[in-house]
């Protein structure tokens, strides 16, 4: 049967990880997430880095990993989209978090973009043409 993957096999994997070993994969995200640093430039004093923001546990908690985000778009340029359900299954594992003060759920990895792919940041890569959510 053909159609859309609602999820990709890294997904089955994390299954059948024990807690201990997920919550090594939890830290190679959040270290990847870290390693854009370096591309995001000097840092003033009012501000934070998210992975620093994930990592304390007093501002927000882990929910677990996201296999896919699935949404209908409420505006859009394009009309075919207004009629459409989209799900997008993550190709990396990303994370869930919610903040434990404010009504906020967190979607990331490192890898998330929005109408972009990262494979476009990669040399010599034509341009990916998406629409919606990647990563």
């Amino acid at each position: 049967m053909k159609g859309v993957r609602d999820y990709l096999s890294w997904v089955e994997t994390i299954l059948k990880l024990p807690v201990e070993a997920r919550l090594k994969m939890v830290d190679a995200v959040l270290n990847a997430i870290a390693s854009y640093r370096d591309k995001i430039g000097e840092k003033t004093a009012e501000q934070k880095y998210l992975s620093d923001i994930l990592r304390n546990e007093d501002e927000v908690e882990l929910i677990g990993f996201s296999v896919n985000t699935m949404y209908v778009k409420a505006v859009s340029e394009f009309e075919d989209e207004l009629d459409s359900i989209f799900v997008h299954p993550w190709g990396t594992p990303v994370l869930t978090y919610k903040h434990k003060r404010l009504p906020i759920v967190f979607l990331v990895g490192p890898g998330v973009r929005f109408n972009e792919s990262v494979l476009d940041e990669v040399k010599g890569n034509k341009r990916v043409k998406v629409r919606g959510i990647t990563g």
